[in-house]
């Protein structure tokens, strides 16, 4: 899956309307609200700010036509995200009627050109995930597995406490296992590990 990096925005005109492509980071619903709410304020005289949105997972999905023809506008700005496999995404068309209608069709292809126009302004970037290990070690080994391990430049976080060491780096179990496993295990506490998205 992916998201974007960065907030873009286009515009071009169609038949005398004008549309304004909008794409963002967006984690949920609250917060695509709040941006929606701005946009209003940023554009009193639109006739329309459809939107669309995708959450942590393709299940959590959102899309308002906001009084175009059904399904001609906010739907097919979601699928355009949908087929980029985006996740974490907001994104608004505005529109400025300009007096021709451009029919269903017509709508559809405008509403598509926006969202996928403005994905070319912005970075689309994978979503990946990479294990963390957690653990405590004593000071009788911690501070010299510190040292050994900050030479190999991995991402490590330390926290010092009254009889032990914190320790938080950006590897799997297994290779820190590798480490440990010449320190008596009454030296450490228990090994966990969790996925952190970077």
């Amino acid at each position: 899956m992916n998201t974007i990096k960065s907030v873009a925005t286009t515009t071009f005109d169609i038949k005398k309307s004008t549309f304004i492509g909008y794409v963002f980071p967006c984690s949920n619903k609250d917060d695509l609200k709040t941006q929606l709410d701005l946009h209003w304020k940023l554009h009193p005289k639109a006739t329309h700010i459809c939107v669309a949105f995708v959450g942590d997972n393709i299940d959590d999905t959102w899309f308002d036509d906001n009084g175009e023809p059904t399904h001609s506008a906010g739907k097919v700005m979601l699928n355009v995200l949908l087929k980029q496999n985006l996740l974490r995404t907001g994104a608004f068309v505005v529109r400025y009627y300009g007096g021709i209608n451009l029919g269903v069709g017509g709508l559809v292809k405008a509403y598509t050109t926006a969202i996928t126009e403005t994905l070319k302004e912005t970075q689309i970037k994978a979503i990946e995930h990479q294990p963390q290990v957690h653990f405590t070690l004593c000071f009788e080994y911690g501070f010299s597995l510190w040292e050994t391990l900050k030479r190999k430049k991995w991402n490590i976080e330390v926290k010092q406490h009254d009889e032990y060491l914190s320790f938080s780096i950006m590897c799997s179990k297994e290779e820190i296992m590798a480490w440990l496993s010449p320190i008596p295990s009454s030296c450490y506490g228990e090994i966990t590990e969790n996925l952190i998205e970077i």
